[in-house]
């Protein structure tokens, strides 16, 4: 069994509105060193979309900024087995964005 860090809150330090995030790491680097450098990514990052409102056989694709915020500040409440199996709309977003990236590349390369 791994023992969880935690941390003492007192009143003072408010709690989040969203779920913390986990994300892969490896060793020396720390979920609380690399949940700020994401943010500071995030906020910098100029996530328009370049689709269209709808998508390839008239799927409708979620606005990009939306899903990755909504992936980065899980709301109370989402759902975690949608989250943990990645089948939320906004992964499907995300999902699509990539194998397009990829796909670009390859036809250019």
């Amino acid at each position: 069994m791994i023992h969880p860090r935690f941390r003492v809150l007192h009143g003072e330090n408010p709690l989040p509105t969203a779920l913390t995030p986990i994300y892969p790491t490896t060793a020396g680097l720390a979920q609380a060193r690399l949940r700020p450098l994401i943010e500071d990514a995030l906020a910098r990052a100029q996530l328009d979309d370049t689709l269209p409102k709808t998508c390839a056989g008239g799927l409708a694709c979620a606005i990009s900024a939306k899903a990755v915020d909504s992936l980065h500040h899980p709301r109370p409440g989402a759902d975690p087995a949608a989250l943990g199996s990645r089948t939320l709309p906004a992964w499907r977003r995300m999902k699509f964005d990539e194998l397009l990236a990829q796909q670009l590349s390859m036809r250019k390369h």
